[in-house]
């Protein structure tokens, strides 16, 4: 192939019409057409620093002309908070969930009104006075006594009230029925939990919350008056409040952030794979629950704090991951980090039996092998080959005739052309209830439920079933 036609198939970048002149977009950007900067969640971010940095400038003039309880508490409360959501967009960015930002702030404010107002009593009362949760187990000097309580009256009672939320919005996709009609189809899809990413994504909001209210209504301002009456130093009030500020809200990130992300991973696993039942998310809920319980008797054990720590980071790490890869195949994310599912068609809708509507949707009526694609740009036929076992099929679009498949077997498939790129081809699963296994070229797997694309590349095996499959060769 001759250079002139390599350097002509190669995609290459828009080049300005006037090179050598900036325009006026260039110059300008906010007044850019091209971009679109309230749809940013960098922005959001920007502008309540901005606020942020006004605020704790002001109230730092007002602190050192008179010093006052009420002022600290809102620079502490501000700090916190800014803290929170610096976390939280880096998680929310690296999960590259579909949704936007400010879905995940109606979680966030959920917990905060179970903080706020007197529904945290009846947590309280059920945890910390029908269950061994008090401050007798709690506050008794014997290691035993006290992780018990902890376990009740901290653990299983606080990682219930962070996931509270995540909790509903699960119940809201288990009964589509009732809820897509109540809420609409735009409410519906922004308030149910469609699976892990979004059960772990809302526990990690709900989980900031809760430090938010515990650390800045309870802790910073208990530090700074005990150690005040204690020494009458209002400096060392002030200090002793601050030191703690810190590694409360940092540490919310391996504590009360990550017991609740691994909480709801397993919440939305439930969601996405109800067969398996309820009950893993109730071992998570026990599990983080231990986890919050070794932290809080660390003083008995220190290696607790250094085991609950790196354990839960750990976890929620590898929950995070997965969340996205899983994600990632269903198509709720907007980054496949070269993942070969290239089709962005929504799955097919499964009812809280985990089965398929009782009147599935038709499939789309055969396309002939020699059919062309409808984009503008035709590519040339593919080299590219299904090797089965005992038998060879070109890649050609339309139908896939699957040799040793059966018609109770349902393996239907679909050579298709990429929308936007003629030359990038894909296997669709047009089969209603049997999801593929994929293994890639790295050796990684991906799953490919009924209506997903995979992009076809030389090296690629597809499982069609355990004992039915082909390697893409070419």
């Amino acid at each position: 192939m001759s250079e002139d036609k390599e350097n002509k198939n190669t995609p290459q970048a828009p080049v300005p019409r006037d090179y050598d002149k900036a325009s006026y977009s260039e110059l300008v950007p906010i007044k850019s057409t091209s971009i679109n900067i309230l749809k940013s969640p960098i922005f959001y971010m920007v502008m309540i620093t901005a606020l942020a940095t006004i605020t704790l400038f002001n109230s730092r003039m007002t602190l050192l002309n008179s010093v006052s309880e009420e002022t600290f508490v809102t620079i502490g409360f501000i700090s916190i908070g800014y803290l929170l959501l610096m976390a939280l967009l880096m998680i929310f960015l690296y999960a590259r969930t579909d949704r936007p930002f400010w879905v995940f702030l109606i979680p966030f404010a959920a917990v905060v009104l179970i903080m706020m107002t007197p529904a945290l009593n009846l947590f309280f009362f059920v945890f910390r006075e029908i269950l061994p949760g008090g401050n007798d187990m709690i506050n008794s000097g014997q290691f035993l006594n006290s992780f018990i309580g902890m376990f009740f009256g901290a653990g299983l009672c606080e990682e219930l009230i962070k996931v509270t939320p995540a909790l509903m919005m699960a119940y809201v996709s288990l009964k589509p029925e009732t809820f897509q009609n109540q809420l609409g189809d735009v409410w519906y899809e922004r308030l149910r939990i469609r699976g892990p990413l979004d059960g772990l994504m809302v526990g990690l909001f709900g989980g900031a919350a809760f430090i938010l209210i515990e650390t800045g209504v309870q802790y910073v301002p208990g530090a700074l008056r005990q150690t005040y009456e204690a020494t009458g130093d209002v400096g060392a009030g002030l200090a002793s409040a601050l030191l703690l500020l810190m590694p409360r809200t940092i540490g919310g990130i391996v504590g009360h952030m990550a017991w609740a992300g691994i909480t709801g991973y397993f919440i939305g696993l439930w969601v996405l794979r109800p067969s398996t039942g309820w009950k893993i998310m109730l071992y998570a809920w026990v599990g983080t629950s231990a986890l919050h319980a070794m932290w809080n008797t660390s003083s008995f054990v220190p290696l607790f704090m250094y085991l609950s720590a790196g354990l839960s980071g750990a976890i929620l790490v590898a929950c995070l991951l997965k969340a996205r890869q899983l994600a990632t195949a269903g198509g709720r994310t907007t980054d496949t980090y070269g993942s070969i599912v290239v089709g962005r068609d929504a799955p097919p809708p499964v009812s809280p039996s985990g089965q398929p509507p009782a009147t599935p949707p038709a499939p789309p009526p055969p396309t002939p092998t020699n059919a062309v694609p409808s984009s503008p740009t035709t590519s040339e036929p593919s080299s590219l080959r299904l090797l089965f076992e005992t038998s060879t099929v070109p890649v050609n679009l339309g139908r896939v005739n699957i040799p040793g498949a059966q018609a109770s077997d349902d393996i239907v498939a679909e050579v298709t052309s990429h929308p936007t790129r003629a030359d990038v081809m894909g296997l669709k699963n047009l089969g209603q209830t049997n999801s593929w296994k994929v293994v890639l070229r790295d050796g990684s797997e991906q799953q490919i439920d009924p209506g997903r694309n995979i992009r076809l590349a030389a090296g690629v095996k597809i499982y069609f079933r355990d004992d039915l499959m082909c390697e893409v060769i070419g």
